[in-house]
């Protein structure tokens, strides 16, 4: 018989399909939904809802919504506030941290995706950095379609971010902080785009300046 921990029977909730692995610890608030699945000595912390999805060994997740058919891998941080929307399979040991929205993508190991991002239809390697507020605008609202975008191993984005799709960024890239990336980067190359700063003392009081 497998062995599961409840640290707060009265506020957890789990469905009559739910399947727990040996050593699973559920915290309090936590609601597991349809035919979820927890792996061995995973840790599904406080205020988390999870519905119809796989989830493997050795996790971490606290504070979070997990929605359905996801396929998580092992050895993951995920949390808090994170949202895990429908349709994505995520490899193993990677961090997915606060604010962080993931929706019809694949994401494989090692990554670092801690801070207010949104990742939409990607196709994602190994080893990759994203930074804080970054964006992958995957719909084109005039068609009304949506495209995708893949990112190679070891790249990084840098903070605040908009990836553009669809657009493919090559393996071992670094893109600088506020960039927005609107075509495919070659391997091992540096993007970066410095906008012109435009400022003008006094202007909307009339006063004459040098542009």
């Amino acid at each position: 018989m497998k062995k599961y921990k409840l640290i707060d029977k009265k506020s957890a909730y789990i469905d009559s399909d739910v399947i727990l692995g040996d050593n699973v610890v559920i915290g309090p608030n936590v609601s597991l939904r349809g035919k979820t699945k927890i792996g061995d000595n995973t840790i599904i912390d406080a205020n988390s809802i999870i519905t119809d999805s796989v989830i493997g060994e050795n996790n971490y997740i606290v504070s979070s919504v997990i929605e359905a058919s996801n396929e998580i891998g092992d050895n993951n941080k995920i949390g808090p506030f994170t949202h895990i929307r429908e349709n994505n399979k995520i490899g193993n040991y990677n961090e997915l941290g606060s604010y962080v929205e993931i929706k019809s993508s694949q994401i494989g190991n090692n990554n670092l995706i801690k801070h207010l991002t949104y990742i939409g239809n990607v196709i994602m390697g190994n080893n990759i950095n994203v930074g804080a507020g970054v964006v992958f605008a995957n719909y084109n609202s005039k068609k009304k379609t949506k495209y995708s975008t893949t990112v190679e191993d070891k790249v990084s984005i840098g903070s605040n971010c908009t990836v553009v799709a669809p657009v493919k960024i090559e393996s071992g890239s670094f893109i600088g902080a506020g960039t927005v990336v609107r075509h495919d980067i070659k391997k091992d190359s540096l993007y970066f785009v410095n906008g012109e700063e435009i400022y003008k003392k006094g202007y909307y009081q009339g006063e004459k300046n040098d542009s």
